[in-house]
């Protein structure tokens, strides 16, 4: 299954040619420079992931990215930030918001295929994927990657859903922020673990009649008890 992407950056020779270099490798791939009309596109569009640049005229990536969780029609399609703001703040607030990579210019277009493919995977589904599961009251069925609480589907993100398995992975024990940092959105520890207890937050929210059972194990990390 080929994976459509929708590349928001501005209207120049250099996106164009980064499109042309993803289409290369197998991409299908529409380009918008303007946000307002990226966000009205993506609701309406299929997209298996959106690259979004912060500085866009109309309203901002990040709040492009602000208004794509928060639409159910996209809220768990997978956002990568790629912009020239390098500092660690900016993507901070990215992670916060909701986006699941950041990628700093100038970059490798090869990397960021890879970093698409790697968000878009789970979409498309594995080859084998496990029997559906139950874990600490919810019932998890990779096949369709959806997660269910007492028969309804809870509203989760790709990155939530990849969250919510490191921690069940863990069966009980506690996993560090760091493993998350790794494992989850493929950083190195360190400067973003703000990252971490801000989508942890948001998990456990979204969690329910379960979300207390997430502990935050101080100085340690997260645990989520069968």
């Amino acid at each position: 299954m080929t994976a459509r992407i929708l590349l928001v950056d501005a209207a120049n020779a250099t996106t164009q040619d980064l499109a042309s270099r993803l289409r290369a490798e197998g991409f299908v791939v529409d380009v918008e420079s303007d946000g307002v009309t990226a966000f009205e596109r993506a609701v309406v569009t299929g997209y298996g992931c959106v690259v979004t640049e912060l500085d866009l005229p109309g309203v901002s990536g990040l709040e492009s990215a602000r208004r794509l969780r928060a639409d159910p029609r996209t809220a768990r399609v997978p956002i990568i930030v790629i912009s020239t703001r390098d500092a660690e703040i900016d993507r901070v607030v990215a992670f916060e918001v909701g986006v699941d990579d950041y990628v700093v210019k100038p970059c490798s277009w090869r990397e960021l295929a890879l970093r698409i493919l790697a968000r878009t995977r789970t979409l498309r589904g594995p080859p084998l994927v496990p029997p559906p599961f139950h874990y600490a009251g919810m019932e998890f069925d990779l096949a369709r990657f959806r997660v269910s609480l007492e028969g309804a589907a809870l509203a989760l993100t790709v990155t939530e859903v990849a969250l919510l398995l490191a921690l069940v992975r863990g069966q009980g024990a506690v996993v560090s922020r760091e493993s998350l940092l790794r494992d989850v959105w493929g950083l190195p520890s360190g400067d973003e673990s703000r990252v971490v207890k801000a989508s942890v937050s948001r998990l456990r929210e979204k969690l329910g009649s379960v979300g207390h059972r997430l502990e935050n194990v101080r100085g340690a990390g997260y645990r989520l008890p069968p």
